[in-house]
C-alpha cells in the first residue's frame, strides 16, 4: 500500500493484492497441499486506486 497526501487532508491511495485458491487433496500432506496451493495455482493480482479530495473554503 502506498499513501500520498497531496494537499492537508487530501489522500491518494495505491494498494496491490495478490491471491489464489486451489483445491487440496485430503490425502497429501500438509507441506504439499501449501505448495500445491501456492505455487501450481495462477496467481490473481488486484491493483486498486483510491483518491479523497477535502473540500474547503
Amino acid at each position: 500500500m502506498v499513501r500520498w497526501e497531496y494537499i492537508p487532508g487530501s489522500e491518494l491511495f495505491l494498494v496491490w493484492a495478490r491471491g489464489s485458491a486451489g483445491s487440496q487433496n485430503i490425502n497429501d500432506s500438509l507441506t504439499d497441499s501449501v505448495s500445491n496451493q501456492i505455487f501450481d495455482v495462477p496467481a490473481n493480482d488486484t491493483f486498486l486506486l483510491k483518491a479523497t479530495y477535502r473540500f474547503v473554503r
